[in-house]
């Protein structure tokens, strides 16, 4: 347990950058991610390999045809397990000394309180969920809790990962989902949350592909700005809905829902990152 680090070749290459304080502060470290997509599965991934000692897991997803083009657990080997389970076993392969607790099932609002308890003393949160309302109540519970929170707003329709910014909620722009989470976050009095968006214009694409009822009821949401209801349909973090999409022309239908394997990634290594700064502070990244 107070193994050196300097005798654990995970940490050979970054203990130059964090030195010997920060690589303990990170074994030390307790973090829980909900979401464990295209955004949450390389967050988890760089956390792991940056040495995080704990991690709560929490998703309700196995891994679909879908999801091959962007999440990192998503194989033709790994079809139908549960992301959970995977992430886990990754990380336990990184790092076998890792705490890897789980929770597999989708979290309702009034569900969160309990979810948390299966990893006490939780340094931080990382938000990469579907549901707004989820999202929003996740979050509330964080900072009234006094738990640090870092949220993924959305990921969808865009292609380019260098555009891909941290910053306050209050300050995002050109994203459906953060104008969302700017409301019903300030309805319940809160109004700055640190986040990751793109300031990249959302892509406008056509096709002859149609959505699901389900991904239509998603795309309502978004233009109608009103929260997803428990158990109903979310706003995917991976997939958000640019301005002009929707099917507002009359017998128009919005195009299906697209994300690329480059932006998704982009989101979970600058969720990461963040987490990563506020972990190691002023204990790390020696110029």
């Amino acid at each position: 347990m107070n193994r050196h680090p300097t005798d654990n070749p995970l940490f050979s290459r970054s203990l130059p950058l964090y030195g010997e304080a920060g690589i303990r502060r990170l074994t030390e470290a307790k973090v829980a991610i909900f979401g464990l997509g295209g955004v949450g599965s390389y967050a988890a991934e760089a956390l792991a390999r940056a040495g995080v000692g704990a991690f709560l897991l929490v998703d309700g997803d196995c891994i679909e045809p879908s999801n091959l083009n962007r999440q990192l657990y998503a194989l033709h080997s790994t079809l139908g397990r549960a992301k959970t389970e995977l992430a886990r076993e990754r990380i336990l392969d990184i790092n076998p000394g890792a705490e890897c607790a789980i929770h597999s099932a989708f979290v309702a609002a009034d569900e969160i309180g309990q979810v948390l308890a299966l990893q006490p003393d939780t340094d931080l949160i990382l938000d990469a969920i579907d549901s707004v309302q989820t999202k929003v109540a996740l979050i509330t519970k964080a900072v009234r809790g006094g738990i640090p929170i870092f949220s993924s707003m959305g990921a969808g329709f865009r292609l380019d990962p260098t555009r891909v910014r941290c910053a306050d909620l209050a300050r995002t722009h050109g994203d459906k989902l953060a104008r969302i989470m700017r409301r019903e976050l300030k309805a319940v009095g809160i109004i700055h949350l640190p986040v990751v968006f793109s300031d990249e214009p959302a892509v406008s694409v056509g096709g002859s592909q149609r959505l699901t009822a389900t991904a239509k009821a998603e795309l309502a949401v978004a233009d109608s700005g009103s929260a997803a209801a428990d158990g109903g349909p979310s706003m995917p973090c991976e997939v958000n809905v640019p301005d002009g999409v929707g099917g507002a022309d009359k017998g128009t239908e919005p195009p299906v829902s697209a994300s690329s394997s480059l932006v998704p990634p982009a989101f979970g290594l600058a969720l990461a990152s963040l987490a990563l700064r506020f972990l190691l502070q002023d204990e790390a990244c020696h110029e």
